[in-house]
């Protein structure tokens, strides 16, 4: 019920595609403000560069599609994106 025409701001705490994946649905992005900031933390793109998940268990394919989604998602947004460190208050 939210007219994405009126978002400015989209937090994001992490880039899994539980969490992007509601921005790569088919014409959501045309919906979108050009002045839209998505804010997420310098570390969790560049870790998405080359994601390493050789320490965790998953089933077969999910790191494949985690890359993948995280991958077509920064390509997509990135003049978007507002990168912070550390600690960073988005709304006073």
């Amino acid at each position: 019920g939210i007219d994405l025409a009126s978002v400015t701001d989209v937090v994001l705490t992490h880039m899994h595609m539980d969490h992007i994946g509601g921005l790569l649905v088919d014409g959501v992005k045309d919906q979108l403000r050009p002045d839209l900031r998505i804010h997420v933390a310098a570390a969790e793109v560049k870790f998405w560069e080359s994601p390493d998940f050789s320490r965790v268990s998953m089933p077969p394919g999910f790191p494949d599609a985690l890359r993948a989604t995280a991958k077509r998602f920064a390509k997509e947004y990135r003049s978007y994106f507002r990168l912070f460190d550390d600690e960073y208050e988005v709304a006073p």
